[in-house]
């Protein structure tokens, strides 16, 4: 699993760069509107001029804020709307799958002590960490920023059965299971937890190593009660939204 890091882990104009940016994405700071000066955010947050200016360099490369000479910095008039990923049940990976953009996968076979998760492996598909399991990664793409990366564990047994090519036209790798081998999906568990990124995958998602992600992690089972996939799932916070539907008549609140 990935390892969590401590708060201050992270570079502090990390952490103020990513405030500033929830403030603009969110509408807290409006299209055109003046930003705080230098001065006012550096008593706001005890931070230095120059860790300040670093924060407001990066909002600036991203294209949120234009800084002009002599008049401040501003929030940029017209910003791209980033379309978030909204889970509520299973069905919704599946679908965050199908509609996006993948351009990068690799199927790879190797063992379960050199995996990213070795005990929920080991554990799940009853397996020593000796034994061979398949990887597939892919990273998800939206216009040209990738905003996701998704691994999948399963047994060789049915890795045999994908190609990159399946991958590329059906992406759900339980929908190809079922055209391919009729395999019956009977339940799944599905975990969130806000984590901190490891140095291999911030890269691939163009993020500081220990920048905060959401991961969804999802084991699959089939109708017999075997294990069929584990699913690893890595969601930049700002892409990710989680929604609950609530029928407030069945809950005496008041």
């Amino acid at each position: 699993m990935i390892r969590k890091a401590p708060h201050d882990a992270l570079p502090m104009y990390s952490k103020i760069s990513s405030l500033l940016r929830n403030r603009i994405q969110s509408g807290q700071y409006e299209l055109g509107q003046r930003l705080p000066t230098e001065d006012e955010l550096v008593k706001e947050f005890g931070a230095s001029k120059i860790t300040i200016r670093h924060a407001l360099s990066r909002l600036a490369e991203e294209g949120l804020i234009v800084r002009f000479r002599g008049r401040g910095t501003f929030v940029a008039e017209k910003l791209a709307l980033k379309e978030k990923f909204t889970f509520v049940n299973l069905h919704d990976i599946v679908r965050a799958l199908e509609v996006s953009v993948i351009k990068s996968v690799e199927i790879e076979k190797l063992k379960v002590s050199e995996t990213r998760i070795p005990r929920e492996i080991m554990n799940f598909f009853n397996l020593s960490g000796d034994d061979t399991i398949a990887r597939v990664q892919r990273i998800i793409w939206q216009d040209k920023t990738p905003v996701a990366f998704h691994e999948d564990y399963l047994t060789t047994n049915f890795a045999r059965h994908i190609t990159k090519k399946n991958l590329y036209r059906k992406r759900s790798i339980i929908k190809i299971l079922k055209e391919k081998v009729g395999l019956v999906v009977g339940k799944g568990e599905m975990y969130f937890e806000a984590v901190s990124i490891d140095g291999d995958i911030a890269p691939l998602l163009h993020c500081q190593s220990l920048s905060p992600v959401i991961n969804i992690q999802v084991f699959f089972r089939s109708d017999s009660d075997e294990p069929i996939e584990i699913v690893n799932y890595f969601v930049r916070s700002e892409y990710f939204k989680y929604k609950v539907d609530m029928d407030l008549s069945k809950y005496d609140l008041i």
